[in-house]
């Protein structure tokens, strides 16, 4: 679907991330681009709601996108499936 290349352009540069006890003192550092480095740059720091809208810009053209809706059953035909709402 080509969406790690949009994901990469939602990357937040991040460089390090500090754990502090409940006195605000530093326990660890983690260094982000070091490890970004070791997974071959494919770790990207991102909102949610750009991991939601990723891949709903890359399909809302193509399927049909509901939302706000549980499905509780599917019926299976040997040529589609349907869906149950409630």
């Amino acid at each position: 679907m080509g969406l790690i290349y949009q994901l990469r352009e939602k990357h937040y540069p991040v460089p390090k991330l500090v754990f502090v006890n409940g006195k605000g003192q530093k326990q660890a550092t983690f260094e982000l681009q070091k490890f970004r480095k070791l997974l071959n740059f494919r770790h990207f720091n991102f909102m949610r709601g750009d991991l939601a809208s990723v891949p709903y810009e890359s399909v809302k053209n193509i399927v049909p996108v509901r939302f706000g809706i549980s499905v509780t059953k599917i019926h299976q035909f040997p040529d589609s499936v349907r869906e149950i709402e409630t």
